[in-house]
């Protein structure tokens, strides 16, 4: 009976222990996810508040490639590898002090858009076939720059009752995705 009872007290000592060392290296593993997502950091350069695309006249996409583009870089300064996603949202009327109303901002229906990245076309598309937002998924490394062009314009379908007097606001942001061990 008694070498029963020290049997039991190693054996509760042995299971203690190892709850203790296998909830040290969960607490490790997870402890170190945390570190890794606080490391990266992409940024969007020359990022203006929100964009303005003015009242203009609808032109075919061979014209619409050659307007000025809206240039901007997405960098990771982190020590970690990471993806991120491109985002455009359409800027709210009522924060651009521009005179604009609901009734005068053009539909992404209306409109078609360019993405070039690091000088290369990405997509050239109608803006309303953006899903979720997304323009872009990508990948990038540690210390890496990615340069990006993106043109807008009025379609060449755009009838002058559709598009006179209107104009678009839009703003593009960067979102983190995901992270991964570089090396």
């Amino acid at each position: 009976m008694k070498k029963r009872g020290i049997l039991l007290v190693l054996g509760g000592i042995i299971l203690g222990v190892f709850i203790v060392v296998v909830s040290y290296a969960w607490y490790r593993l997870f402890s170190d996810e945390i570190m890794e997502v606080a490391n990266l950091r992409i940024q969007l350069k020359n990022n203006d508040d929100h964009l303005v695309i003015p009242s203009a006249s609808p032109v075919e996409d061979e014209e619409g490639k050659s307007h000025s583009p809206y240039t901007f870089a997405v960098t990771n300064t982190g020590n970690i590898v990471g993806t991120y996603r491109l985002i455009i949202e359409e800027a709210p009327f009522n924060q651009i002090d521009d005179g604009c109303t609901a009734a005068t901002l053009l539909d992404r229906s209306q409109l078609r858009y360019q993405l070039l990245l690091n000088g290369k076309e990405v997509v050239i598309d109608d803006l309303d076939h953006v899903k979720n937002n997304v323009l872009d998924v990508r990948t990038i490394p540690v210390n890496g720059e990615n340069n990006y062009e993106l043109r807008i314009w009025l379609k060449e379908e755009a009838t002058s009752t559709d598009w006179e007097g209107k104009h678009y606001h839009y703003s593009v942001n960067v979102a983190p995705v995901s992270v991964e061990k570089e090396g």
